[in-house]
């Protein structure tokens, strides 16, 4: 008994205590929105807008045809907006006019360097400073090339 009329007494001056319960209420409250305004921009992500590609296509085998088809692909299509380029010195000032954030070029060896098992390589060149567009066109390209290496490798198993 005596217990809970300590504990009664002890809560009643607490809450006389106007000061120390404001403390106790507001100063949760005050740090919650100043840190909320504070730091609200670095948890928020940035939106990812499509990334101007020029492509050239030198080859006229049908690994490059598959991957002209690859690029036309919806989803592809979200993230790059793929520019037809007849020439490398067409694309190269598309890149200097600023343009396009990047290059992908494919050789006229291509399908035939893939298809023979050798190395074969899709070149890419990127504007200078480009951050975002740098590993979103890498990845994508390496995705076609780790698939078409699959293919590849399945084939000359027969399987």
């Amino acid at each position: 008994m005596k217990i809970l009329q300590i504990m009664y007494y002890y809560l009643l001056g607490q809450i006389r205590d106007k000061q120390s319960m404001a403390m106790t209420v507001l100063m949760p409250i005050g740090m919650i929105l100043l840190l909320g305004t504070a730091l609200g921009g670095g948890f928020e992500t940035p939106e990812i807008r499509t990334i101007k590609t020029a492509f050239i296509n030198n080859d006229e085998g049908e690994i490059s045809k598959h991957f002209e088809r690859f690029l036309e692909n919806d989803e592809i299509r979200e993230i790059l907006c793929v520019t037809h380029v007849e020439t490398f010195e067409e694309g190269k000032s598309l890149i200097e006019k600023r343009s396009v954030r990047a290059i992908i070029y494919i050789n006229e060896e291509y399908s035939k360097r893939m298809l023979r098992g050798e190395e074969a390589n899709i070149n890419l060149l990127f504007i200078q400073g480009s951050r975002l567009a740098q590993p979103v066109v890498t990845n994508i390209v390496g995705a076609f090339n780790n698939e078409a290496n699959r293919i590849n490798a399945l084939a000359m198993l027969g399987i």
